[in-house]
């Protein structure tokens, strides 16, 4: 069973490796259908990167943001996710529609794929502790977490996802160019590794839906009678409540397609290759809409 496996793994390596359909070949795409994709993601790319660059400038320089420090901490660093994520996936995707396939290299893309699955477990933990930071401010009379320790978690946070390349490194992944992602995806060598990213896949994905799921429904249905005691309504506690409920909200819109069909692909399920396009798109989307 091993060896069939591995065998099958092999054989999927080298069809995505030698991969030399263009994009349009593949997705059977009509001129007026390409240049409706380019010229929309061109457009979410310029829009995403210049809200999030606005959003970070304008918080950690002229102090914008009307929150506590700790919230403006948490929504400057999922600006710099956002920003990041507009560099290493939207205008990849633009580039591969603009020239009909990948020109960039192996080496640049396993380094797209690579800083992609990065990006996600830093802005998953990091929203995942903003919401809990934010449930924590309405349950507390007084905020007892320090700006100090909440820069260590950042940080933290940041270092553990980078951590995470070493692995990738380590597991023997190559990029490959995926044309339903407009992009790259990875393909492992060997089973070992492979179930290894599974388990480590999952946790790293489900668990932080979760928290934020349940954290989110307790600020709502719970949480928010503190709120309407303590300040009233439109109050600034309760405004920092409302747009801290979006982020996260949109966060579990856009990325829980993503995650499940990553999931799937690491469980050998079938997705039809539709389903990956929409996904790679709402993607792009939670990071345009975050800025706003």
């Amino acid at each position: 069973q091993h060896y069939f496996i591995q065998s099958n793994l092999s054989e999927m390596f080298e069809v995505h490796l030698n991969n030399t359909a263009t994009l349009r070949e593949t997705l059977e795409m009509d001129q007026l259908t390409w240049i409706i994709l380019l010229n929309v993601n061109l457009l979410l790319f310029l829009a995403g990167f210049t809200g999030n660059v606005i959003v970070f400038i304008g918080s950690v320089k002229f102090s914008a943001i009307k929150m506590d420090h700790c919230s403006r901490l948490f929504v400057e660093n999922i600006a710099l996710a956002d920003c990041l994520i507009m560099l290493v996936k939207v205008l990849p995707r633009v580039l591969v529609l603009a020239f009909n396939g990948w020109n960039l290299g192996k080496a640049v893309c396993f380094a797209s794929f690579a800083i992609k699955i990065t990006l996600f477990i830093a802005e998953s933990l990091i929203t995942t502790g903003m919401a809990c930071y934010r449930l924590h401010v309405l349950r507390t009379i007084v905020n007892v977490i320090k700006v100090r320790y909440m820069k260590v978690f950042i940080g933290s946070t940041w270092l553990f996802a980078i951590s995470y390349i070493s692995i990738l490194i380590g597991a023997d992944i190559v990029g490959y160019y995926n044309p339903y992602l407009m992009g790259c995806g990875g393909l492992m060598r060997t089973v070992g590794w492979r179930k290894f990213q599974q388990t480590a896949g999952i946790i790293l994905s489900i668990v932080p839906i979760i928290l934020i799921l349940l954290t989110n429904i307790w600020i709502l249905f719970i949480a928010g009678s503190y709120t309407r005691k303590r300040t009233g309504r439109g109050g600034p506690k309760r405004s920092a409540v409302t747009m801290v409920a979006c982020i996260c909200w949109a966060f579990l819109l856009s990325w829980t397609p993503f995650l499940a069909i990553w999931i799937c692909d690491l469980c050998h399920i079938k997705v039809p290759p539709i389903c990956i396009t929409i996904a790679e798109h709402a993607i792009t989307i939670n990071a345009v809409i975050n800025p706003v």
